[in-house]
Parts: C-alpha cells; sequence; structure tokens
C-alpha cells in the first residue's frame, strides 16, 4: 500500500484579495466591541493599527474597573513572580492582550492571524506617523 501525505489545509483567500493595513482611532470606542471588531478583521487577513488607545472606553463604573483590574494584578506565580503571568499597564497593551483572548491564539489560523504584528496599539497619534498608507476606517460604536 503506498503512503498517502496529508497536505495540511491553509487558509484558503478568496480571488481578488488584498490584505488591507487598516488605520483606527480609538477615541470613545468601547473597548470590548472594537477589539471584538479587530479580533474579525485579522481573522480575515488584514492588519489593524488602533491609535489613540488612552482613550478607549470601558463600560461601567470606575470604581467597579479598578477593583476588577487590581484583582488581576494580584494573580501571579507565588514561586517566582518573574516567571508570570505579566500584567501590562499601558493601554495598547491591554487591548492587545483584550484582542488576544479573542482570537484562538493556539490554533494554526488564530498563530498566522497574530504572527507579524497583525494588531499594534499606540498611545498616542504621532505626527510622523504617514497616514496614507493605511486604508481609513471610521467605527461608530454607539450604547
Amino acid at each position: 500500500m503506498p503512503k498517502t501525505i496529508l497536505a495540511r489545509k491553509k487558509a484558503m483567500q478568496p480571488v481578488g484579495f488584498r490584505a488591507q493595513s487598516i488605520l483606527i482611532d480609538g477615541r470613545g470606542h468601547l473597548i470590548g466591541r472594537l477589539a471584538a471588531t479587530v479580533a474579525k478583521t485579522i481573522l480575515q487577513g488584514h492588519s489593524v493599527v488602533v491609535v489613540r488607545c488612552e482613550g478607549l472606553n470601558i463600560s461601567g463604573s470606575f470604581y467597579r474597573n479598578k477593583l476588577k483590574y487590581l484583582e488581576f494584578l494580584r494573580k501571579r506565580c507565588n514561586i517566582n513572580p518573574a516567571r508570570g503571568p505579566f500584567h501590562f499597564r499601558a493601554p495598547s497593551k491591554i487591548f492587545t492582550r483584550i484582542v488576544r483572548g479573542m482570537v484562538p491564539h493556539k490554533t494554526e489560523r488564530g498563530k498566522q492571524a497574530t504572527s507579524f504584528a497583525t494588531v499594534r496599539g499606540y498611545y498616542t497619534v504621532l505626527i510622523s506617523t504617514s497616514i496614507r498608507d493605511f486604508d481609513l476606517l471610521h467605527l461608530v460604536l454607539d450604547v
């Protein structure tokens, strides 16, 4: 009997597909809704840059969100805390972690989506950033 070699299925892109770099202004958006949109977009093969991550909104009261995040910061390795888990404080890193939680990053499809820095968050808009390189996407997420 001849051995059959099973080829791995690769994500098939539609004909005429062009991966886009999408620039999103994060100011005023709800963090979960924007993260869900970004996660769906990177799974489709696009790369996303989110600027002004410090302006993202979290629903609920400030006090409740602060207590919830402080409880999250207490989780650590008792033997050697330098081994992790690592908790980011920067708004851009918090956002990228939320997006990673919405992507199946342990599967092959998710690894392809999250590789090569497909999601990048920035604290403020830099003047040197050339916006011409990106397709602007205006998301209106009202509560």
